[in-house]
């Protein structure tokens, strides 16, 4: 059945009236535990369902304790099997974020540190390479472009489902999304014929990205928040999945890994999308493990990675875990004192801002930048009031431990050169899906780099103005992207977005005029 799915008109409309967050609130019955309550080895032999989630919260799930959605299926296995209350993606963007998911190591160290730009080296070994030698039968399913191949994440599939010719268009941009009903229908059919051994299934479902555009009965039951809609209807896609292991028999012997890639701003610190900084709503994420009955459900509160699912998805299997992973086995211990680390270098590529670096020790978060930044999270869960200044020695020693992780000279490990060289379609590809990858040079910037909280309203009104475009109003995307270069005509961002437009409208010269802009602003991009 071809779903209906319409351009809705909220997210302009609460441009600054940002969605309350959330307090993280467990369901009852589940237990608090330290560690999973499967030890090591006890699922060997079991298959493996892992599903991702794009751009998805952990608060605006219910069994997060968002009172105002609908997600029985998500409910339900956290019901039955772990859930993480505080887990912590690597970095705020798909490619960096997915790479850690499937390999154990933080983008520091495996190197796909952002969109469309870099790539997962061949050296670099993920789980379905491992769970291959060990006799699986490997299978991903991937609803965008930033995830094909390309990209390097094939490694060990022995089937990479990335053929986005069945996506939904983007308007105004070409659409190179596929939803989340399509994408799960061919897992589907390839879970059908492979049901009968071991197996490893990976399943991206991207639809709470923007554009939030869910279909019906959704779209009217989430009209004055269609992100929450998104993550109804992946929701449904989810009880698919485990209403056919269900009914094939595998329930019982199928570990399902639930997991989010990274969050949403949805307007906290003025950042509506993610990829700009490194504040928990665009970190934090669901996290969920279940085995039918053999994961009594219990709740984990100390803070995890989501780079911990490579090992401890080998440590439940009794598969060896490789050396110097980032990740740790939560099926031995799950650490109460560590130190989680994070960057972020898409404001870079996409806006020449500059890129950031985190480290979390509990309860204190320490962001590295042009203006460094220390939270207590324990007291300020959605990091309104900066103390680094009543904080200095606290500031100081999480500096030393970032610099302990990422080397004395942080600016220096901030930036990376691409690894990834793109055609001008593959470019426009990706610019379909908001992941515009102006590039960065092949040298670290030489002056000074704009904090991203410095534009974050600039930020906004772009973001609104390439909005109008995915409502059918390229013409008036050009006019509002044509006065925001007037008032800032040294931001790069601005023009490389103005050329986007005019490109797609036909105007090739204005188009041209506008990349020359780019050109002139930052002529060392490649």
């Amino acid at each position: 059945m071809l779903i209906q799915r319409a351009i809705l008109t909220w997210w302009p409309t609460l441009a600054y009236k940002s969605v309350p967050p959330i307090t993280i609130q467990l369901p009852p019955n589940l237990a608090a535990a330290d560690k999973l309550p499967t030890p090591r080895g006890s699922l060997a032999g079991a298959n493996v369902v892992l599903v991702t989630l794009d751009t998805t919260r952990a608060d605006r799930l219910g069994c997060y304790g968002n009172q105002h959605i609908r997600t029985p299926n998500l409910d339900d296995l956290a019901a039955r099997g772990v859930l993480f209350k505080h887990a912590l993606a690597p970095n705020p963007s798909t490619l960096p974020s997915h790479a850690s998911i499937l390999t154990g190591l933080y983008p520091f160290h495996h190197g796909a540190r952002a969109n469309g730009i870099f790539q997962l080296a061949d050296k670099q070994t993920t789980l379905a390479e491992l769970l291959s030698q060990a006799g699986y039968a490997t299978a991903a399913f991937l609803s965008a472009t930033v995830l094909d191949s390309r990209y390097g994440l094939a490694q060990g599939f022995g089937h990479y489902d990335d053929d986005m010719s069945e996506g939904r268009e983007l308007l105004w941009l070409g659409g190179l999304e596929r939803t989340g009903d399509k994408t799960t229908d061919h897992a589907l059919k390839w879970l059908r014929g492979n049901a009968d051994q071991k197996f490893f299934m990976w399943v991206h479902l991207y639809d709470p990205h923007s554009p939030t555009t869910p279909p019906e009965p959704y779209a009217s039951e989430y009209a004055e928040l269609p992100y929450d809609g998104e993550i109804a209807f992946v929701d449904e896609q989810v009880g698919r999945l485990l209403f056919e292991l269900d009914k094939l028999g595998l329930t019982d012997n199928t570990l399902v890994v639930v997991v989010g890639d990274h969050g949403e701003g949805l307007g906290q610190h003025k950042e509506w999308s993610h990829g700009f900084m490194l504040y928990d709503a665009t970190l934090q994420v669901p996290m969920i493990m279940a085995c039918g009955s053999r994961m009594k459900g219990v709740h984990i509160d100390q803070t995890v990675s989501s780079a911990d699912v490579t090992p401890t998805v080998l440590s439940l299997l009794g598969l060896d875990v490789p050396n110097g992973l980032d990740g740790v086995d939560l099926a031995s211990s799950v650490p109460s004192e560590r130190a989680l680390y994070f960057d972020n270098l898409e404001g870079l590529s996409e806006w020449g801002l500059a890129p950031l670096l985190g480290v979390y020790m509990a309860p204190f978060k320490y962001i590295w930048g042009p203006q460094p930044e220390l939270y207590d999270l324990s007291t300020d869960p959605f990091e309104t009031r900066d103390v680094i200044q009543t904080q200095a020695q606290t500031a100081t020693r999480l500096k030393t431990q970032l610099q302990s992780f990422f080397g004395q000279d942080l600016a220096a490990a901030a930036f990376a050169a691409p690894t990834q060289q793109l055609s001008s379609d593959e470019l426009h590809k990706l610019q379909a899906l908001g992941y515009a990858g102006a590039g960065l040079g092949n040298q670290p910037p030489t002056t000074p780099l704009p904090d991203p909280k410095t534009h974050m309203d600039l930020v906004l009104r772009v973001e609104m103005a390439l909005m109008r475009g995915d409502q059918g109003s390229p013409a008036d995307a050009a006019a509002a992207l044509e006065k925001l270069a007037a008032k800032h005509p040294d931001v790069l961002a601005v023009y490389r977005n103005l050329g986007d437009v005019y490109r797609q409208m036909g105007e090739y010269e204005k188009a041209r005029g506008a990349y020359e802009q780019c050109r002139k602003l930052r002529p060392d991009l490649p």
